[in-house]
């Protein structure tokens, strides 16, 4: 379902991330890295600019690629050479700070071949703010590891890199060597000036005969901590590489399984769990806790507003156990002072400068806590919650919000923001249900402009009428009344939909731009908003839309992975290629609000709004509390069935909402003369609605 194959003729443009817990690389299809980004990382160092084989006289590259395989969690590029088939397989495992290359030759002739085989690579350490620097390398040869181990002394970071574990008599028939150079030179991936050092040439010779295939893994390793720390992650990888490569297999296998939905449209099907694959390759764990990375390929911190947006899809997609890492992670740096940081670096330094962080951590760990039912961790934090709501600054009982603390921080919003206030709204909740109301009415009320017959994007001391897709969280979270609710989304139907997505501005305000960062740009974020708050108001045809302005970038820039901000104009990619809100918010809004699984303590509401021309839709192996449910409906003129089965009988009630045509539900053959049912959950459920 998330796998993909291109030919020599489709490589174009495209990219590819593999990534463990802990590494990661950043590679063009076609073998090439064609920008600073492009390499081997082990945050916060970059330990290669690049690596390439060179066999019998003919670079393994681009000139002799015929094929591209990417599935999850590994990668398969085929080469062909004179009487020579090459597959190389890459993956970056789990827990290990390694990526691993394995070069399968085959002889297709019916003669001896002898392989020359040399590995060289661009040595280039340096963290993501730097660019060209004359530090310099130790290099020396373990022979004992067969490995080449280099270290930057003033940074104290490692490197090795050598072959893997193989066959006794086949390492003996082996002819390895490795010839020391240490060239330094200058080099401009995507036009900005680096420096490598090349340490050398390290070759294989051998062999092959008639027919004969021969594997050789290749294990790259980097470490800021120590050099036995390089030697331990090191050593495993190279006795353990074939067991790391299923056990890799088995994680993305049941990462897809608990995000598999089937519909009339495969496109948005393979969207969906290529998302939660996203979501797992971007979860990183730091040397002082796990969090996720904002996107790749640069954006390597752990950012709080996109960490905290993006574990609606997290939990969505069922890893509860990685979303309460996360939370935990970021509640050891709380203050009363700050709140949470927006930002913790992989340095670990912690930057506090924004007014969405706390309202967002809320709302995601009360989401956290009412699909997987963690009361522990609810009585956790319930302390902190409270200290987040007494710090809350108020003007004219409105959240005071400042110029930059939005996430639209590449300009000054003067006044209170609107996404802002909507955010306390939805997080207070759980905690002050009479507060909560009662911003929900300055929302209501004083945001709603006369005038343009929309919201202000910010309110107080200064307002801005500018028409902006930020009321989308107020939709999204249903605070807005019916006939306001209609209205805005009539206008955002009608000045900020595109092909591409949501614009951030309207298209007929002042200074909107198509392509400026929050001034008209389509971003991953503002769709995801807006599919939300289309299908939650039966907007179902423009929610659909949303979600197929997203799916539609699964192959083009990096493979199986939705962008940060597209081109209103034309859908051009503008910024990072791989960003964590965007494939959390796809997620979010198919669980949540197309299929409408709605948690709460005892209560499980579905309210599913599937389009009309689907007659069959599926979401598999849901996971809710420590349960996993089937949904799966069937639709025509004249019925509506939804069916629920569950893996073990659940322990709570399940309220079901069918469509407003629907005016009678069959189940347990007793007929109930309205769309709308609550009754204790069983392990198999059917409901049958009719039309007439």
């Amino acid at each position: 379902m998330s796998d993909f194959a291109f030919t020599k003729d489709q490589l174009g443009d495209r990219s590819f991330i593999l990534a463990g817990n802990k590494s990661h690389l950043f590679q063009f299809v076609d073998s090439g890295f064609r920008t600073k980004w492009t390499g081997f990382w082990v945050p916060p160092f970059k330990y290669f600019d690049y690596y390439v084989f060179h066999l019998n006289g003919s670079w393994l590259d681009a000139g002799n690629a015929v094929k591209f395989e990417y599935s999850p969690g590994k990668a398969l590029r085929h080469y062909n050479l004179n009487n020579l088939d090459i597959a190389e397989t890459i993956f970056v495992p789990d827990n290990q700070t390694s990526m691993v290359s394995i070069l399968t030759i085959r002889n297709t002739s019916d003669k001896n071949q002898e392989i020359n085989l040399d590995l060289t690579l661009g040595q280039n350490i340096r963290t993501k703010n730097e660019n060209w620097h004359t530090r310099g390398y130790d290099l020396s040869y373990d022979d004992i590891r067969n490995s080449v181990v280099m270290s930057e002394p003033e940074t104290s970071a490692f490197f090795i890199f050598g072959i893997g574990n193989i066959d006794k008599s086949l390492l003996d028939s082996l002819d390895i060597m490795f010839t020391k150079k240490c060239e330094y030179h200058d080099h401009y991936p995507g036009g900005e000036k680096q420096r490598v050092m090349n340490p050398g040439c390290y070759k294989i010779k051998y062999t092959l005969g008639p027919k004969e295939s021969v594997t050789l893994p290749f294990i790259f390793t980097g470490s800021h901590i120590s050099k036995n720390h390089l030697y331990e992650n090191h050593d495993t990888v190279i006795n353990d590489w074939k067991n790391l490569l299923d056990d890799k297999s088995v994680v993305y296998d049941n990462i897809c399984a608990c995000t598999t939905m089937d519909c009339p449209e495969p496109e948005i099907s393979k969207a969906f769990s290529c998302s939660a694959v996203c979501l797992k390759d971007l979860v990183h764990e730091s040397d002082y806790g796990t969090g996720m990375y904002a996107g790749f390929p640069w954006f390597l911190d752990f950012w709080g507003r996109d960490t905290f947006w993006s574990l609606l899809g997290l939990t969505d997609a069922g890893d509860f156990e990685t979303v309460k890492k996360i939370l935990i992670c970021y509640l050891r740096s709380y203050n009363d002072k700050s709140g949470l940081p927006t930002l913790i670096s992989m340095e670990n330094e912690r930057k506090y400068y924004s007014d969405d962080i706390d309202p967002l951590f809320l709302i995601a760990s009360n989401y956290y806590v009412q699909m997987s039912a963690d009361h522990t961790f609810a009585r956790k934090i319930q302390p902190i919650a409270k200290r987040m709501i007494k710090k809350i600054k108020t003007e004219n009982k409105m959240i005071k919000t400042s110029p930059d603390g939005t996430w639209m921080d590449s300009y000054k919003r003067h006044g209170n923001a609107i996404d802002i206030q909507s955010l306390w709204v939805e997080a207070l909740k759980p905690y002050n249900k009479d507060k909560s109301e009662q911003l929900k009415t300055i929302v209501e009320i004083i945001y709603w402009n006369n005038n343009t017959r929309y919201f202000y994007d910010t309110y107080g001391s200064s307002k801005d009428p500018t028409k902006t897709i930020n009321v989308a969280v107020s939709l999204m979270f249903n605070q807005i009344s019916p006939f306001k609710t209609k209205r805005t989304l009539d206008v955002i139907r009608d000045e900020f939909a595109t092909p591409f997505g949501a614009r951030t501005r309207g298209m007929n305000e002042l200074d909107y731009h198509a392509e400026v960062y929050h001034k008209g740009s389509c971003w991953g974020l503002t769709t995801g908003w807006t599919a939300c708050a289309f299908f939650r108001h039966f907007y179902i045809k423009e929610g659909l839309d949303m979600l197929r302005s997203m799916a539609g970038y699964l192959d083009k820039d990096t493979i199986g992975a939705l962008p940060e901000t597209l081109s209103a104009y034309d859908g051009r990619n503008l910024a990072a290629t791989m960003q964590a809100w965007s494939s959390a918010m796809y997620i979010h809004a198919i669980d949540r609000y197309m299929f409408g699984i709605e948690p709460d303590e005892f209560l499980i509401t579905i309210t599913p709004r599937i389009p009309s021309e689907w007659d069959k839709v599926s979401r598999r192996s849901k996971r809710i509390r420590d349960n996993y449910m089937d949904l799966s409906i069937e639709q025509d003129s004249h019925k509506y069935n939804l069916s629920i089965k569950f893996r073990k009988t659940p322990d709570f009630r399940i309220k079901i909402i069918l469509p407003g045509r629907i005016n009678a539900i069959k189940y347990n053959e007793k007929v109930i003369k309205d769309n709308t049912i609550t009754t204790k959950a069983k392990k198999e459920m059917l409901f049958e609605g009719t039309i007439n």
